[in-house]
């Protein structure tokens, strides 16, 4: 199981996203 919690991205200053949680299970993808 992958899990992700509060992530965020920033290129050249933007903000391409916050806040960004997920979890994937075996067989999702």
């Amino acid at each position: 199981m992958l899990e992700a919690k509060s992530l965020s991205c920033v290129r050249d200053e933007r903000i391409l996203f916050s806040e960004l949680s997920f979890s994937v299970q075996p067989g999702d993808i």
